[in-house]
């Protein structure tokens, strides 16, 4: 029998807590609407009203109080790297190397997979072992991925997946970013319903309006600015992971909610630990197996 470790009330502590901005994002299916993220929170966004009116409408909250189906996986206790909305009341969280295709819809559901066993095309590319943001396109069934100041566009649906284009500099692909604060990385991004995209990076967005698809790179209005008031009242969060729900979380081990603690196997003390010191190379954690013992 393979031996299981006992994890702690929080998968990981941070020996202190950091700050934690918008690190991905996707549009809901709901119109004029977008879930971002904050390190294991989300807040639902109104954006119908263009970037100076725009406004938080939900939230903060734990990400496991509006995607509950997804309690006692890691993406709903750690930071997520991105994620794009993939249809009607779906969307594609990454976190590290693996990812999750995910129904939010009244009957839920969800799969989770490595990066290269969902999309096997991004084997022996530089996604293949995480991902920094990622935006839906305008075109249907593709999405565009960022890491660091590179760009692929690709095709995810089961008849047609595949590369779209070849990976370039971010700028390749949206011009009017060069020599901006996001030509070299992104950290979360959406596309609205009106073809414009809303780009995350610090305490920064970019707020790029196309005005159709069919225009995208005609003279776009760009908007680089600090969030909106909305965003900057509740900006940055202290992300404390597990330790920040609160005692009536089921996430959070409490046996008067008959909620239990999760098991890990060592194969999974292995992933997080490779993965919190690809992320977080510059913070000071607690060692994992210290944790779990």
């Amino acid at each position: 029998m393979q031996e299981k470790l006992q994890a702690p009330i929080a998968h990981f502590d941070l020996e202190n807590e950091y700050d934690s901005y918008i690190n991905a994002a996707f549009r809901s299916s709901k119109k004029g609407q977008a879930y971002l993220f904050m390190g294991t929170e989300y807040v639902v966004f109104d954006y119908s009203q263009g970037p100076s009116h725009a406004e938080v409408v939900e939230g903060p909250l734990p990400i496991c109080k509006g995607f509950p189906f997804l309690r006692f996986t890691f993406f709903v206790e750690y930071e997520l790297d991105a994620a794009f909305g993939s249809g009607e009341n779906e969307a594609i969280f990454f976190l590290g190397d693996e990812c999750a295709k995910i129904n939010y819809s009244s009957n839920p559901s969800y799969d989770i997979k490595q990066i290269t066993e969902m999309f096997l095309f991004l084997q022996c590319t530089l996604f293949e072992s995480d991902i920094d943001a990622a935006l839906e396109s305008w075109e249907s069934n593709e999405a565009f991925l960022f890491k660091d100041d590179q760009c692929v566009c690709i095709n995810y649906s089961s008849d047609n997946c595949g590369l779209v284009s070849t990976i370039r500099p971010i700028a390749e692909f949206f011009p009017i970013l060069k020599d901006t604060f996001f030509d070299s990385g992104i950290q979360a991004a959406f596309m609205t319903n009106c073809y414009e995209v809303v780009l995350f990076k610090k305490d920064r967005w970019a707020w790029i309006k196309f005005g159709s698809p069919t225009r995208r790179f005609d003279t776009p209005f760009l908007h680089i600015g600090q969030m909106c008031p909305s965003l900057r009242n509740i900006l940055p969060r202290k992300n404390s992971g597990l330790d920040g729900h609160g005692i009536d979380c089921s996430c959070v081990p409490n046996s008067s909610t008959g909620s239990t603690r999760r098991i890990y196997t060592p194969e999974e003390v292995e992933w997080l630990r490779a993965t919190m010191e690809r992320k977080h190379r510059s913070r000071k954690y607690v060692n994992v197996e210290d944790l779990c013992r």
